[in-house]
């Protein structure tokens, strides 16, 4: 199942997770498959968003909404070459006053 194309969300709390904004592609929910989750932990945001993460290095992985047909999943934790390209930036007016968002 190919991944969607990256989405670069600039709101508040994907900058909180990441220190800048979130990089996210996403798989429909019944395609993705781990490997591993033994350091895989969950915690509810206040969207009441799903958000995954690795308790042993703390990279942001995963989040996704109840009742979505999706997970959107971390580009950066994402062995390359994945071919995935940004097809644009979300929340860009909420972008910190250091960053600059481009399209």
């Amino acid at each position: 199942m190919p991944l969607r194309d990256v989405l670069v969300c600039h709101c508040s709390l994907c900058r909180r997770s990441g220190t800048l904004a979130g990089a996210y592609t996403s798989v429909p929910r019944d395609a993705l498959r781990l490997t591993a989750d033994g350091t895989l932990r969950w915690y509810d945001d206040v969207n009441e968003r799903r958000r995954g993460f690795c308790a042993e290095c703390g990279a942001t992985l995963f989040w996704s909404r109840s009742g979505d047909e999706t997970v959107s999943v971390s580009a950066g934790a994402l062995d390359g070459p994945t071919g995935l390209v940004i097809e644009r930036h979300i929340f860009a007016s909420d972008a910190a006053d250091w960053e600059t968002a481009t399209n």
